[in-house]
């Protein structure tokens, strides 16, 4: 089984892991993006069906996608190449199938919460604030911001003072074991892991910065979301460390335009920020899945659409935290928001383009 294979079984695998379990992953008393009175919303029979439902479909839907993609890939991609172009459709193709799952979950939650007895605890403009809190002091100070800083300008250093001592031929890309791709020297190319390395840095940094102010997705009293605050204060220290670990591969990969660098540091680095991300998981469910909501909930259903994409003219707040899933989304309905997508989806297309132009 070669390279192009084994990234394509393990990426599809992952994406389909998380959309499988995915509605274990908000509040006690959220189902698929539709908010309830309390936790026992996850004993009722009807909806225990539903998930059930979702379950199956969720694991159907990724078998035939990935089923398809794989025959193709190993059928056809032989003679005609581009690897990498079909595992990104695969990829593509199963987030959208998955997706359309949920969707579907979501409306028949909806139904289900229409039919039964309306919830005292649900209202539908009453919010508490408490005020003993210091929002403030809840959160990482600025300057922890800046720790994105040193490695990016180390990055940009090896970049722009070593030009002159790297070969004709720099490694591109790195198995397990060895490098696997070369390409000529070139500006561009020397800059590119930069570049790309900047524009990271920099949405980690502004994602950080709102998610420092951002409200819970539940909301009507602070104990709606318990513990909401201290998530928000783990997350933004878990996001700054992982984006010191990505800036950690780029500087590795500038350096190994100069001298050769073992595969090994790239492993260790990705080894490093998947235990990043177990703990991230872990908070989470300290945090956020194990708490009790209690006291009234605001029913805000309709702020949250299909349950996944928050659009509130009157919330001030860019980014808020994720009713499915760990983290914080976007508030679609600031203008803010609409740039930081749209600088992430031209990121994605100028990493796409970039390694289709080095191979």
């Amino acid at each position: 089984m070669n390279g192009g294979i084994v990234t394509f079984v393990a990426a599809n695998l992952v994406i389909a892991s998380l959309f499988v379990i995915q509605p274990w992953f908000s509040r006690k008393n959220v189902l698929f993006g539709v908010v309830f009175g309390d936790d026992s919303i996850w004993r009722d029979e009807k909806a225990k069906r539903i998930r059930k439902r979702y379950l199956w479909e969720a694991i159907s839907g990724a078998l035939l996608v990935c089923l398809g993609f794989f025959i193709y890939f190993i059928q056809v991609l032989p003679a005609r190449g581009a690897g990498a172009l079909t595992s990104n459709l695969s990829v593509f193709a199963l987030i959208l199938v998955e997706t359309l799952v949920f969707i579907a979950a979501n409306r028949r939650t909806r139904r289900f919460k229409n039919k039964i007895d309306r919830d005292a605890r649900l209202v539908s403009n009453k919010v508490i604030i408490e005020t003993d809190i210091n929002e403030k002091e809840t959160v990482v100070p600025g300057w922890w911001l800046l720790l994105l800083l040193p490695v990016f300008l180390a990055s940009l250093a090896v970049a722009l003072l070593g030009y002159s001592m790297m070969p004709d031929k720099i490694p591109t890309h790195y198995s397990f074991t060895a490098v696997n791709g070369w390409s000529h020297k070139s500006l561009l190319t020397i800059m590119t892991p930069v570049i790309i390395e900047a524009v990271l840095s920099a949405i980690i940094f502004v994602s950080c910065f709102f998610t420092r102010r951002a409200p819970a997705s539940v909301r009507g009293n602070p104990d709606a979301a318990p513990d909401s605050y201290r998530f928000r204060k783990v997350m933004v220290v878990m996001m700054l460390s992982v984006g010191v670990l990505l800036e950690l591969n780029f500087l590795i990969t500038e350096i190994g335009f100069i001298t050769p660098v073992a595969p090994l540091w790239f492993t260790v680095m990705s080894i490093a920020e998947l235990v990043m991300f177990g703990f991230i998981v872990l908070f989470y469910f300290r945090f956020v899945r194990l708490k009790k909501p209690s006291g009234p909930i605001l029913d805000d259903d309709r702020k949250w659409l299909l349950g996944i994409v928050y659009f509130n003219p009157s919330d001030p707040s860019i980014f808020v935290e994720k009713r499915v899933g760990i983290g914080y989304t976007v508030n679609c309905a600031r203008p803010a928001a609409w740039i930081l997508i749209a600088g992430t989806i031209v990121l994605i297309v100028f990493i796409t383009v970039f390694s289709a132009h080095v191979k």
